[in-house]
């Protein structure tokens, strides 16, 4: 069965730096020469990867995923460049094809090339240069035709100054470098693809899609997204599965995103009794400080603090703080 091509346009976001981005990967995508797609872990590098094999000359040929770093180092030599019969124990009697040649014709995608070990850097770099690929225990050479877009979330460059990562190798595989930004340069990107990940998850449940609390929306505008897309998607999928309405509110908020944005949020659900006198102090101090910065108007400081009024409420009795505030 031909896989589906994908294409850019199917890469969600409005953003600038997304629109300026999807733009210089489809250039890139018909220019020919190898890409080093670069990257914070979850941003969506392959999604990339299998937008400029849709729109590149190879299209027609396999596109074909290898994982430097999800396999063990023994086994990479291998899984990329085959062996030869009797290479070593185990060995099928046959020998065995790797993916560059399982690639001829088409895309070799090596995801987290920086795990690649660094003796076998020699032998990709043999492939790229000059089209010829030799299997393990093999003197015997294969001509290939592959594209290679490599991906990484490390930084090669230092890797290379460290000398964990061969410099000739660098700098052939990085003849085209395409930078993804990370979730939080998007903007209200996050709100887009908040939206696009509830539907699917909706979908796949046959539930009606749920809508979102305008504070849900701002909490995830003002959250770091330290996993990037992949993180986003994970907690609308929780956010869906677990929601028991048809508005997801900041409750329905897994509990480390809220603790992140508002460390005080979390303790709304807790009991202030339950909390270290550490943290007693401090959310003391964040409750003073908000009713200091709207004036003592209750409303106000509660949505400040992430909290309902009622919680507010319950808080200023527990510390002894005076309600003097008109709401």
């Amino acid at each position: 069965m031909t896989e589906r091509l994908l294409q850019f346009e199917e890469i969600l976001g409005e953003s600038v730096v997304m629109q300026k981005t999807r733009e210089r990967a489809r250039k890139m995508a018909t220019a020919g020469a190898p890409i080093l797609i670069e990257g914070e872990t979850g941003v969506g590098k392959e999604l990339f990867a299998r937008a400029i094999y849709g729109a590149s000359q190879t299209a027609g040929g396999p596109f074909v995923p290898v994982n430097c770093g999800g396999m063990p180092r023994d086994l990479v030599g291998s899984e990329i460049f085959g062996y030869a019969k009797g290479a070593f124990t185990g060995a099928k009697e046959q020998g065995h094809a790797g993916k560059i040649e399982a690639a001829d014709g088409g895309v070799l995608c090596l995801d987290e090339i920086g795990e690649m070990p660094l003796d076998l850097q020699p032998f990709l770099l043999r492939v790229l240069e000059d089209g010829v690929v030799y299997r393990l225990g093999s003197n015997e050479g294969r001509a290939v035709r592959i594209r290679l877009v490599a991906m990484t979330h490390r930084d090669l460059l230092a890797e290379v100054n460290a000398g964990h990562f061969r410099r000739d190798l660098y700098y052939r595989i990085a003849s085209m470098r395409l930078l993804i930004p990370p979730l939080h340069d998007r903007g209200d990107d996050v709100v887009l693809l908040a939206h696009h990940f509830a539907s699917l998850v909706a979908a796949g449940l046959n539930r009606p899609v749920p809508r979102f609390d305008d504070k849900v929306l701002d909490l995830f505008r003002s959250y770091s997204w330290p996993g990037n897309v992949r993180e986003l998607r994970n907690v609308i999928e929780n956010m869906v599965l677990l929601g028991e309405s048809s508005e997801l509110q900041i409750e329905d908020v897994p509990v480390e995103v809220r603790r992140q944005v508002n460390p005080f949020a979390a303790l709304a659900l807790e009991p202030s009794s339950s909390a270290s006198p550490k943290l007693k102090q401090n959310e003391r101090a964040a409750i003073e400080s908000a009713l200091a910065k709207t004036g003592g108007k209750l409303t106000a400081a509660a949505k400040l603090l992430g909290i309902a009024r009622a919680t507010l409420y319950r808080k200023l009795a527990h510390y002894g703080i005076a309600r003097s505030a008109r709401d």
